[in-house]
């Protein structure tokens, strides 16, 4: 059988979320959370591995030299306790382009790579290390 596009009629699709009347919280995050996600080329960033009991995550602190105020902006959840950091201003797949990413050494075989500038995220943009088979798996994308 093919696609049923009858069923489909119904569907309404809205560009942004202020055009669909069924979204009717608004934005919720306020001036002072908004301007705290920022990172301004003048902040400075400061990464701690950090274990607590069974959970071990890299904290993002940023640093704004002008107020002389400091705040985690966000963390990431890795695999192990983070032995050492190592900051990579560059990507190692485009070297014509910067990023932010971290090595996080471990006790396991593998270092893995996160990129900075994503929140929330769930996974390393890659490994390295492992079976010598697959030294460089790519688990995500940069």
């Amino acid at each position: 059988g093919g696609l049923d596009l009858g069923k489909l009629e119904g569907l309404v699709y809205h560009s942004s979320n202020k055009e669909d009347p069924y979204i009717t919280a608004g934005d919720t995050i306020s001036a002072d959370e908004r301007e705290d996600n920022l990172i301004k080329p003048t902040d400075n960033l400061i990464l701690v591995g950090f274990t607590d009991e069974e959970l071990s995550t890299i904290e993002i602190y940023v640093y704004e030299e002008d107020v002389s105020n400091a705040y985690v902006h966000h963390d990431i959840l890795v695999s192990a306790v983070p032995l050492c950091l190592e900051p990579i201003g560059h990507n190692p797949l485009n070297s014509s382009s910067t990023g932010n990413l971290v090595a996080v050494g471990t006790m396991k075989p593998e270092i893995e790579i996160w990129d900075i500038d994503v929140v929330d995220s769930i996974e390393p943009a890659f490994i390295l290390g492992g079976s010598p088979e697959d030294q460089l798996i790519l688990s995500g994308t940069l």
